[in-house]
Protein backbone atom coordinates (compact mmCIF):
# COMPACT_ATOMS: atom_id res chain seq x y z
CA UNK A 1 0.00 0.00 0.00
CA UNK A 2 0.92 3.82 0.30
CA UNK A 3 1.43 6.03 2.73
CA UNK A 4 1.21 9.43 3.59
CA UNK A 5 1.89 11.96 6.49
CA UNK A 6 -0.26 11.83 9.53
CA UNK A 7 0.24 15.28 9.36
CA UNK A 8 0.59 18.27 6.37
CA UNK A 9 1.73 21.24 7.26
CA UNK A 10 2.54 23.88 4.45
CA UNK A 11 6.13 22.82 4.21
CA UNK A 12 5.25 19.46 3.07
CA UNK A 13 3.24 20.73 0.56
CA UNK A 14 5.38 23.54 -0.67
CA UNK A 15 8.45 20.88 -1.14
CA UNK A 16 6.26 18.09 -2.95
CA UNK A 17 4.72 21.29 -5.20
CA UNK A 18 8.17 21.91 -6.17
CA UNK A 19 9.06 17.84 -6.98
CA UNK A 20 5.94 17.11 -8.97
CA UNK A 21 6.95 20.93 -10.81
CA UNK A 22 10.29 19.44 -11.07
CA UNK A 23 9.02 16.12 -11.99
CA UNK A 24 6.83 17.69 -15.09
CA UNK A 25 8.57 20.20 -16.20
CA UNK A 26 8.66 19.71 -19.55
CA UNK A 27 6.82 16.56 -20.17
CA UNK A 28 4.79 16.59 -23.11
CA UNK A 29 1.51 14.30 -24.43
CA UNK A 30 4.06 12.75 -26.41
CA UNK A 31 6.20 11.40 -23.56
CA UNK A 32 3.56 10.40 -21.95
CA UNK A 33 2.14 8.18 -24.77
CA UNK A 34 5.56 6.33 -24.46
CA UNK A 35 5.30 5.30 -21.38
CA UNK A 36 4.00 1.23 -20.88
CA UNK A 37 0.46 0.68 -19.98
CA UNK A 38 0.08 0.40 -16.09
CA UNK A 39 -0.83 -3.72 -15.46
CA UNK A 40 -0.15 -4.49 -12.30
CA UNK A 41 -3.62 -5.19 -10.15
CA UNK A 42 -2.60 -3.20 -6.59
CA UNK A 43 -1.13 -0.20 -8.76
CA UNK A 44 -4.31 -0.05 -10.53
CA UNK A 45 -6.14 -0.09 -6.82
CA UNK A 46 -4.05 2.24 -5.72
CA UNK A 47 -4.36 4.57 -8.81
CA UNK A 48 -8.23 4.05 -8.18
CA UNK A 49 -8.59 5.01 -4.85
CA UNK A 50 -5.63 8.14 -4.82
CA UNK A 51 -7.96 9.47 -7.23
CA UNK A 52 -11.04 8.41 -5.70
CA UNK A 53 -9.65 10.50 -2.67
CA UNK A 54 -8.51 13.79 -4.35
CA UNK A 55 -12.32 14.12 -5.40
CA UNK A 56 -13.20 14.40 -1.74
CA UNK A 57 -10.10 16.50 -0.87
CA UNK A 58 -10.78 19.05 -2.86
CA UNK A 59 -13.93 20.02 -0.96
CA UNK A 60 -12.22 19.12 2.82
CA UNK A 61 -8.40 18.68 2.90
CA UNK A 62 -6.73 20.72 -0.48
CA UNK A 63 -3.41 20.48 0.90
CA UNK A 64 -3.58 16.75 0.48
CA UNK A 65 -4.08 16.96 -3.32
CA UNK A 66 -0.63 18.01 -4.38
CA UNK A 67 0.73 15.07 -2.37
CA UNK A 68 -1.73 12.57 -3.38
CA UNK A 69 -0.87 13.53 -7.46
CA UNK A 70 2.58 13.61 -6.61
CA UNK A 71 2.66 10.13 -5.81
CA UNK A 72 0.34 9.56 -8.65
CA UNK A 73 3.07 10.83 -10.93
CA UNK A 74 5.79 8.73 -9.37
CA UNK A 75 3.41 5.60 -9.44
CA UNK A 76 2.75 6.53 -13.43
CA UNK A 77 6.81 7.21 -14.39
CA UNK A 78 7.60 3.88 -12.25
CA UNK A 79 5.21 1.36 -13.57
CA UNK A 80 2.93 2.76 -16.28
CA UNK A 81 -0.25 4.82 -17.27
CA UNK A 82 -3.68 4.44 -16.71
CA UNK A 83 -6.89 6.48 -16.73
CA UNK A 84 -6.15 7.69 -13.33
CA UNK A 85 -2.82 9.11 -13.93
CA UNK A 86 -4.40 11.50 -16.32
CA UNK A 87 -6.35 12.89 -13.06
CA UNK A 88 -3.36 12.63 -11.67
CA UNK A 89 -1.95 15.27 -13.60
CA UNK A 90 -4.91 17.09 -13.64
CA UNK A 91 -4.59 17.34 -10.05
CA UNK A 92 -1.10 18.29 -10.10
CA UNK A 93 -1.52 21.22 -12.08
CA UNK A 94 -4.12 22.56 -9.55
CA UNK A 95 -1.14 22.21 -7.04
CA UNK A 96 1.27 23.70 -8.83
CA UNK A 97 -1.34 26.72 -9.70
CA UNK A 98 -2.95 27.03 -6.58
CA UNK A 99 -0.45 26.12 -3.89
CA UNK A 100 3.16 26.68 -6.48
CA UNK A 101 1.72 29.82 -7.23
CA UNK A 102 3.09 29.02 -11.08
CA UNK A 103 0.21 29.91 -12.95
CA UNK A 104 2.15 29.27 -16.53
CA UNK A 105 4.05 25.68 -14.95
CA UNK A 106 0.05 24.09 -13.87
CA UNK A 107 -1.52 25.45 -17.16
CA UNK A 108 0.48 23.72 -19.27
CA UNK A 109 0.81 19.98 -17.08
CA UNK A 110 -3.45 20.30 -17.72
CA UNK A 111 -3.21 21.24 -20.84
CA UNK A 112 -1.43 17.90 -21.44
CA UNK A 113 -3.65 16.48 -19.06
CA UNK A 114 -6.65 17.73 -21.05
CA UNK A 115 -5.39 16.54 -24.61
CA UNK A 116 -4.99 13.12 -22.96
CA UNK A 117 -8.14 12.91 -21.50
CA UNK A 118 -9.43 13.80 -25.27
CA UNK A 119 -8.06 11.06 -26.64
CA UNK A 120 -8.89 8.56 -23.70
CA UNK A 121 -11.63 5.81 -24.52
CA UNK A 122 -12.62 6.94 -21.09
CA UNK A 123 -12.78 10.44 -21.69
CA UNK A 124 -16.76 10.90 -20.80
CA UNK A 125 -16.35 9.62 -17.31
CA UNK A 126 -12.70 11.63 -17.21
CA UNK A 127 -13.42 14.40 -18.28
CA UNK A 128 -16.62 14.32 -15.35
CA UNK A 129 -14.41 13.70 -13.00
CA UNK A 130 -12.02 16.87 -13.70
CA UNK A 131 -14.34 19.57 -14.68
CA UNK A 132 -14.50 20.89 -10.92
CA UNK A 133 -10.59 20.93 -10.18
CA UNK A 134 -9.18 21.97 -14.12
CA UNK A 135 -11.82 23.62 -15.48
CA UNK A 136 -13.18 25.75 -12.17
CA UNK A 137 -9.60 26.14 -9.86
CA UNK A 138 -6.45 25.90 -13.04
CA UNK A 139 -7.40 26.83 -16.53
CA UNK A 140 -9.31 30.01 -15.51
CA UNK A 141 -6.60 31.45 -14.63
CA UNK A 142 -5.17 31.88 -17.93
CA UNK A 143 -7.79 31.41 -20.62
CA UNK A 144 -11.19 33.34 -19.88
CA UNK A 145 -14.21 32.41 -17.35
CA UNK A 146 -16.49 31.87 -20.78
CA UNK A 147 -14.52 29.09 -21.67
CA UNK A 148 -14.61 27.20 -18.97
CA UNK A 149 -18.30 28.18 -18.18
CA UNK A 150 -19.18 26.26 -21.75
CA UNK A 151 -17.47 23.42 -20.98
CA UNK A 152 -19.40 22.75 -17.49
CA UNK A 153 -22.86 23.25 -19.41
CA UNK A 154 -21.10 20.68 -22.25
CA UNK A 155 -20.48 18.36 -19.65
CA UNK A 156 -23.57 18.62 -17.69
CA UNK A 157 -25.93 18.44 -21.22
CA UNK A 158 -23.74 15.32 -22.26
CA UNK A 159 -24.62 13.60 -18.41
CA UNK A 160 -28.21 14.01 -18.86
Amino acid sequence: GETFPNEIDSTIVASTVAETKQLLANITKEQISQYPVLNDPSKLNAMKFMSLLMLYAVAHKPSLMPIVSNRMIKLSFNFGFCDDSLLGLAMAAYGIVNFGNDIMAGYRVGKVAESLIEESQSKQTLRNRLVTVWYGHSRMFVEPIQASREKFIELYNQSM
